[in-house]
């Protein structure tokens, strides 16, 4: 009678050890192997850019997506981020979904006319850009580059949180930006850090450039920022070389699409036959 009583306490113990620990472990975010950290604080920017100076008055409207981690921060589309928010939702609950299928139904469907990803890495002092032009993508990495800042007088309030303005001279463009010191986070919109506060607003003093914030969200939950899976077909390149093609594309599209790493059929190829108008954010000295 001893006997079992001891078994069955010792059963009790290892089921009560096993529950204590399932619950710990779902507390515990979920690592997945692509997860280059959690973030903190997510912002949502309203991106505008004159694509084409022929045409002041049309500036390109892009929702993007800042999220900020101790380490990491990810400057993506919103678009893109809630494309790939449902793929990882997909597999994490083990649905077969055909990739190919899903685009063309629209389910993964992106409507992002900006395609570029933007990793800053503090502790290396690294960004590392992902970018598309024609059919190719591509990935290049940098040093991160703080602009040298002017911190001026003037205030505004911007979502509730004051504002302190500063200018630069930066990527070839002079700007004015707002920043908040009541969000001690040094980062912002883009390529943009430095400041002791996080970025809210920046433009460019020839109206072709600005980036507002219109949310801000503090994380209390796992938040997984997450890097691209990099195919064969990505290319590796250099900042310079990159500018150097999308120049290319810009002057001669048809000819870049044509000589694309990838298969291109004729009727793409044909869609884009003019000059393309060039005007990056980021103008190379």
């Amino acid at each position: 009678m001893k006997t079992n009583l001891i078994i069955v306490l010792l059963f009790c113990m290892m089921v009560s050890g096993s529950i204590q620990a399932q619950t710990k472990l779902l507390n515990v975010p979920v690592q997945m192997k692509d997860t280059l950290g959690y973030s903190k604080i997510r912002c949502l920017y309203e991106q505008y850019i004159m694509t084409d100076t022929l045409n002041p008055q049309k500036l390109t409207k892009e929702l993007m997506y800042l999220q900020i981690s101790e380490e990491i921060s990810k400057y993506m589309s919103y678009s893109i981020f809630h494309r790939d928010s449902l793929i990882a939702d997909d597999r994490k609950k083990g649905n077969n979904v055909d990739v190919v299928d899903a685009v063309k139904n629209g389910r993964y469907q992106s409507s992002a006319t900006d395609q570029s990803l933007l990793f800053k890495n503090f502790p290396k002092q690294k960004n590392t850009s992902h970018r598309r032009l024609a059919y190719d993508s591509y990935v290049y990495e940098e040093d991160i580059v703080k602009p040298v800042w002017k911190i001026e007088k003037e205030k505004t309030t911007i979502l509730e949180y004051s504002c302190t303005k500063a200018t630069t001279t930066f990527c070839g463009r002079n700007y004015t930006v707002w920043f908040s010191p009541d969000i001690p986070v040094s980062d912002g919109p883009w390529k943009f850090v430095g400041l002791p506060g996080l970025i809210l607003r920046a433009c460019d003093d020839k109206g072709q450039v600005t980036f507002e914030c219109v949310q801000i969200s503090k994380v209390s939950w796992p938040d997984p920022i997450v890097k691209p899976h990099l195919t064969r077909s990505t290319i590796k390149t250099t900042k310079n070389d990159f500018y150097k093609k999308a120049k290319q594309f810009s002057d001669n599209p048809s000819g870049v699409i044509n000589n694309s790493t990838r298969r291109v059929t004729t009727t793409a190829s044909k869609r884009i036959l003019q000059k393309i108008p060039y005007n990056p954010v980021e103008i190379l000295e």
